[in-house]
């Protein structure tokens, strides 16, 4: 395609304007792709803005099935009657449970940023 088919009656612009395309099954894989994507890229947004601190005691730690994944810990903040799982990083430091924790999450995807342990 040259740069001078966009514009004529011939290209695919013109048979997009015409009404003979895109067809059904396009606009479908169009949309199966473009959803995703378009989730993603807020998720990227959200990760972007200052994290929220959110301190808690520790009910429950799911050990890591290899070194570089996440551990997993169940926090009480004492605010609801619901707890939270959170991913803590590798680098994390070791937390046991009934320790108090203060974490920097972002809430969006349940990340932790940081940890650090306040009592325990």
């Amino acid at each position: 395609m040259t740069p001078g088919n966009f514009g004529s009656a011939h290209g695919w612009l013109g048979h997009a304007m015409d009404g003979s395309g895109p067809l059904v099954g396009e606009m479908v894989v169009i949309v199966c792709f473009g959803a995703p994507a378009a989730y993603y890229a807020t998720l990227a947004v959200l990760e972007r803005r200052a994290p929220h601190t959110v301190t808690g005691e520790v009910l429950r730690m799911e050990p890591r099935r290899r070194e570089s994944a996440p551990r997993f810990l169940a926090l009480d903040t004492g605010e609801t009657d619901r707890t939270i799982a959170w991913a803590l990083p590798p680098e994390a430091p070791a937390v046991v449970p009934g320790s108090v924790v203060r974490l920097a999450v972002s809430p969006a995807t349940r990340a932790v940023r940081s940890a650090e342990v306040v009592a325990g």
